[in-house]
């Protein structure tokens, strides 16, 4: 069976199993749910980044069992079960994930962060309540909910957002450890210098830094005594390869599995990246990390309340896409209205002045006993 034909019938099974559900009057709200179903159809960082909402999640309900319906290929990341949640594979072209993701129901309660079709899902799956975030585009979405939560009005990530879809905020942060997964010292890449991080993959081509920064970054960072490693997702190697045709330094693109990868960042003296999922890994792990965000990026997806204590230093990129409009999952955060943006100050225009508040930043970050001369 092609994947084509997989997805088409997985679609269809969702599809007749959700009516089933809704016809039958399922829908029944309880005070005290038992089994709590989070579906994710998201990519690597946003899934990371339902940390906030499994936090609010554990809080509000002690004792319940959490599960999350994810894609298989993160499983790994799950495997010592953050805030107690058990993973369970969900790939839509693989209609028998969607059986076991069945029989494992019925759940008391469902969480829909981001895209509300997937409340089908939810029904298909024998949720009895399903909780997403208003507003999502077109509105027939946001039927196939039972309760619709408004976007929260005072400044916070969208990931702050997620987590008020458990109940009201009470204030949680992370704190590093609370996610961990297991050890690996099969890191090909592994060194026993100091190293640094350059992240330069990115699925957005709005999101790229250019290669002469790049390479000139890696050269000031690597005289100061930091062992310099690239790093990409699967299939950006050209990008690296673009940057460092001479391999003047280590290239790690697309060689290390999730668990490789995280062991590799929470080793690292520091990461540099743009806005991409790797970020959002540093924040659970713990790596020091400068970020490029384009203009109205870090508000929407940085440290927000919920990681506050984060070590991340944000670099506004003019020409990276342009976040400003507090656009995120088709719906805009009703702050942004009264937001302008980040101050003249801190709109960096000229590569040279992106590269110096980068060494700035990175400056800051990285351990005193091995700061090199930025």
């Amino acid at each position: 069976m092609n994947i084509k034909t997989a997805r088409l019938i997985s679609r269809t099974w969702m599809l007749i199993y959700a009516i089933g559900s809704i016809i039958s009057g399922e829908r029944r709200k309880l005070s005290n749910p038992k089994q709590i179903l989070v579906i994710s159809r998201f990519l690597l960082g946003d899934t990371l980044m339902l940390a906030p909402l499994f936090a609010a999640l554990r809080h509000h309900y002690p004792d319940a069992q959490i599960f999350i319906a994810v894609q298989s290929k993160f499983l790994p990341l799950f495997t010592l079960r953050p805030y107690g949640v058990t993973a369970l594979a969900f790939d839509i072209d693989d209609p028998n994930t969607l059986s076991r993701l069945r029989r494992q129901g019925p759940f008391d309660l469902a969480m829909v962060p981001g895209e509300n079709r997937n409340a089908i899902a939810a029904r298909a799956f024998r949720s009895h309540w399903i909780v997403a975030i208003d507003g999502d585009r077109p509105a027939w979405k946001n039927a196939i909910c039972d309760q619709l939560v408004p976007l929260p009005v005072r400044l916070g990530t969208i990931y702050d957002a997620f987590a008020e879809l458990a109940g009201p905020d009470h204030g949680l942060h992370y704190r590093e450890g609370d996610w961990t997964v297991p050890s690996s010292n099969d890191i090909p890449a592994i060194s026993d210098r100091p190293y640094v991080i350059l992240h330069v993959g990115s699925s957005s081509p709005n999101r790229r830094w250019p290669p002469e920064l790049w390479r000139k970054l890696a050269d000031r960072l690597g005289e100061t005594g930091y062992e310099i490693f690239w790093s990409a997702g699967p299939g950006e190697e050209a990008i690296t390869r673009d940057i460092d045709p001479a391999g003047c330094h280590s290239d790690t693109s697309g060689r290390l599995d999730l668990l490789q990868l995280w062991n590799f960042l929470k080793r690292a003296a520091l990461l540099i990246s743009a806005d991409t999922g790797i970020v959002h890994m540093a924040k659970l792990n713990g790596c020091p990390t400068v970020c490029l965000y384009g203009p109205g990026g870090e508000a929407l997806v940085g440290r927000g309340r919920f990681f506050s204590n984060a070590k991340i230093s944000g670099v506004v990129v003019q020409n990276f896409r342009d976040r400003r409009d507090g656009k995120v999952f088709k719906r805009q955060m009703p702050w942004a209205k009264d937001w302008s943006g980040p101050p003249a100050t801190e709109r960096l225009d000229s590569p040279e002045e992106q590269f110096q508040a980068v060494c700035v930043a990175a400056c800051s970050l990285l351990d005193g006993s091995h700061q090199p001369n930025v």
